[in-house]
């Protein structure tokens, strides 16, 4: 029952989300989009079919019309019904399948074209390149919008229970209407990512949350959400040092260690220092998170803070954060791993990439079908790809870490 609640919970709160981006009634919406398909489908069969009786009568062969017959097909929007020209010889075929009554051919052209980086003016360029249609850039935009709600699912689906999960925000610019229907502006908002390990070692994107800004609090909503889709018993967690962040997880996770990430921590003593010593600060923090045991980790530790901590008094909050060893309570063979957050840095690095050529995603639905395909493009192309160390380690260090080959 708990599992069935929490699924009706998450559809729920699927639906609601869509709502919002759809912005009302979509099948309303949907309306003009269908009867505009419909008149263009019609007026290209007819375009083409006067093609043909030119090009015919033009190489001296008799080619004349011979009327029409309905026919119907589904589309996206709803069923459309166009009549098929036919001429006198019947040697003229249209493009349209001849038994078949569904017409994907518009629809799945237009959204392949937008996932691969093009706009909405660059897509219907496209089409009328590619089809010899016309197709303005709203009904490229409403054909985008109508797969809105099932880009939102990605967020609401079943995940595996992962030993492993790595936390994250990046910061993107997207346009959000202004209160009260004021002017839409364009911010900074954070999309909060989990990237988890699976039982055999594979990375995969476990959510994408876009939130205004970042904070404890919404990091343990996100895990209770994670919780209730099937994440049931993580070993480790990898962040950064955001403040609130243990206590979040241990909130719904009190089992589950929480490592501090080395890089995000050197990355944010070395801001705090001059440039002459940076190089030099980095390689003796090194030292301390590449050391052979914990042991010795907190004896370079001491060192490092004799060195440089009379120098720099801001490095003392950054050295006594709990979670800076609980990355060396698993093999060593998976430290690489498990000591930093890079897996999922280099996962926004990708989400940022993808994203470049909309420097401001300009509405919430773009968002959210922009980046969904971001991350299952991520976890298809990673399917295959595993920790560092996951082929070294024996069976017994695996199943330490809550995993098997």
């Amino acid at each position: 029952m708990d599992n069935d609640n929490a699924n009706a919970a998450n559809a729920a709160t699927a639906a609601a989300e869509a709502a919002t981006v759809l912005g009302g009634d979509a099948s309303s919406a949907m309306e003009p989009m269908r009867a505009y398909l419909e008149k263009t489908v019609q007026t290209a069969l007819n375009d083409a079919l006067s093609d043909y009786i030119d090009g015919m009568r033009e190489a001296g062969a008799h080619a004349a019309r011979n009327g029409s017959y309905p026919r119907t097909y589904k589309t996206l929007f709803g069923a459309i019904t166009v009549e098929m020209p036919r001429d006198r010889a019947s040697g003229w075929h249209s493009c349209l399948p001849e038994y078949g009554r569904s017409l994907p051919m518009f629809d799945d052209m237009i959204i392949k074209l937008y996932k691969t980086g093009l706009s909405f003016e660059e897509t219907a360029a496209a089409m009328k390149e590619t089809t010899g249609c016309s197709v303005s850039a709203k009904t490229c935009q409403a054909v985008v919008r109508s797969v809105y709600s099932a880009a939102i699912e990605f967020n609401s689906r079943p995940i595996p229970d992962c030993p492993i999960v790595y936390m994250d925000g990046t910061w993107l610019p997207l346009r959000r209407e202004g209160a009260s229907g004021g002017k839409a502006e364009y911010e900074g908002e954070c999309i909060m990512v989990a990237v988890g390990i699976d039982a055999s070692g594979r990375k995969n994107v476990l959510g994408y949350w876009i939130k205004p800004t970042e904070g404890a609090s919404k990091w343990e909503e996100i895990l209770g959400s994670l919780k209730s889709r099937g994440l049931r018993s993580p070993r480790l967690f990898v962040t950064d040092g955001l403040s609130g962040m243990p206590e979040a997880i241990s909130n719904v996770f009190p089992g589950a260690k929480h490592q501090r990430c080395w890089v995000h921590l050197v990355r944010n003593m070395t801001s705090d220092a001059r440039k002459k010593d940076r190089d030099e600060i980095s390689g003796d923090a090194k030292r301390i998170y590449g050391s052979r045991d914990r042991a010795s980790a907190e004896a370079e530790l001491r060192s490092f803070v004799s060195k440089w901590a009379r120098r720099y008094p801001s490095f003392e909050k950054y050295l006594t954060m709990p979670g800076l060893f609980e990355f060396m309570s698993f093999p060593s063979k998976a430290w690489p791993s498990l000591y930093t957050s890079n897996v999922i840095e280099g996962f926004n690095s990708v989400l940022k990439r993808k994203l470049r050529s909309r420097a401001a995603m300009n509405s919430l639905g773009n968002a959210y079908y922009l980046i969904t395909n971001a991350c299952e493009r991520y976890n298809e192309s990673r399917r295959v790809r595993r920790i560092a160390g996951f082929d070294e380690m024996t069976a017994e260090e695996l199943a330490s870490l809550g995993m098997r080959r």
